[in-house]
Formats: structure tokens, C-alpha cells, sequence
């Protein structure tokens, strides 16, 4: 499992090209939360005002927004492919890629 982590500014500046981009379709899935596609292929998952997941071909980019909550989790958990999960232990959330765990930090970036 390929990690690396971005800080708020490139995840801030991921977003911002995404939104340059053109919108395909915006879709809410909850009261709280919508997924948008853009033309580039990129879907960012929004919570609230948190871009909680941010997909781009072979990675994506994960951020809490430092609301580490059920609805938080569950939101990133059901846009990640099968292979990968978030999950929690005590007060820590971890990722699990394969067998491999990590912990979950906001920008986390994962190859999938």
C-alpha cells in the first residue's frame, strides 16, 4: 500500500483545480451530503462543508475535516472500493488496505 500525506494547502489546491473543472453531475445522498463528478474524471464526496474524499484515477485523498464522527466515517467508508476501510479502535481511526494497516491522518492519500 502506497501512503503519502498532503498538506491543507494541496488539498485545498486539489479542490480548487477540481472546481475549475467542468461539473457533470452533483448528487445528494443525504441530508448532509452530495458527491459531484467533473469531466476529468475526479468525484469529490462533500460532508457538510468538508471534502471528506476527493477521487482521481489511481488515488484518493482522505480528510475528516477534523470531525472524526459515525457519520463522518461511514460517509468516507461507502465510497471506498472493497479493498480499503476505514475503521476505528478507542478514539483512533485506522485504514486497512489488504492486510496492511495504517493510521488514518487528514490528507491521507492511498493508491487504489
Amino acid at each position: 500500500m502506497m501512503t503519502m500525506a498532503y498538506t491543507k494547502g494541496q488539498v485545498d489546491k486539489q479542490v480548487q483545480e477540481s472546481k475549475s473543472d467542468n461539473v457533470i453531475a452533483t448528487q445528494k445522498i443525504s441530508k448532509s451530503a452530495r458527491v459531484t463528478k467533473y469531466k476529468s474524471g475526479k468525484i469529490i464526496i462533500k460532508l457538510y462543508n468538508t471534502d471528506i474524499a476527493i477521487i482521481d484515477k489511481d488515488k484518493i485523498i482522505l480528510n475528516s475535516g477534523g470531525y472524526r464522527t459515525h457519520t463522518t466515517k461511514a460517509r468516507i467508508n461507502q465510497f471506498l472500493p472493497s479493498s480499503i476501510s476505514l475503521f476505528q479502535k478507542g478514539y483512533n481511526w485506522y485504514i486497512r488496505q489488504g492486510q496492511d494497516v495504517k493510521d488514518f491522518f487528514d490528507g491521507i492519500v492511498l493508491s487504489i
